[in-house]
């Protein structure tokens, strides 16, 4: 068989007493087989704040044969066994979850989706949000000038 090419087949039933009528297939054309992608590859928390988190990931190793269209993403909040759908089209390989309570722990997962549909999800750690800290700094001026007194 040819890859892309269209084929009609014929099956025929046999018996002790002889052969039947042939039934015919609709054209069918000879692809690879298309499965779900894998999992996104390396979930990482990149930003968190006492209202946001933001994720980034890679593209699946495995994409199941068919280009990923796009990344569903989904959150647990505070309180929930379950996860929920936040964005079911995401397209680029982040994701910012805005409006998050302050010192709660939220876990946070994604997949792959491709024209056969969604692969496994990849989760975070649990994060908690909390006041982005930022270390203490000076910035000097190139020349200065130092007075004693």
């Amino acid at each position: 068989l040819v890859e892309e090419a269209e084929y009609i087949f014929q099956v025929c039933a046999e018996n002790k007493y002889g052969v039947g009528a042939p039934s015919e297939t609709k054209p069918v054309k000879m692809t690879e087989p298309i499965d779900p992608p894998g999992p996104p590859e390396n979930m990482t928390v990149t930003d968190v704040t006492k209202r946001s988190v933001g994720i980034t990931w890679e593209p699946p190793k495995h994409d199941g044969g068919s280009k990923v269209t796009h990344y569903i993403v989904e959150m647990k909040a505070p309180g929930k066994s379950t996860f929920e759908k936040v964005e079911s089209k995401v397209t680029q390989l982040f994701y910012n979850f805005l409006d998050l309570s302050e010192g709660e722990e939220y876990t946070f997962r994604a997949c792959a989706v491709n024209a056969v549909g969604a692969g496994p999800y990849e989760k975070t750690q649990p994060v908690e949000t909390r006041e982005k800290l930022v270390p203490p700094g000076i910035k000097l001026q190139e020349e200065m000038t130092v007075r004693a007194g």
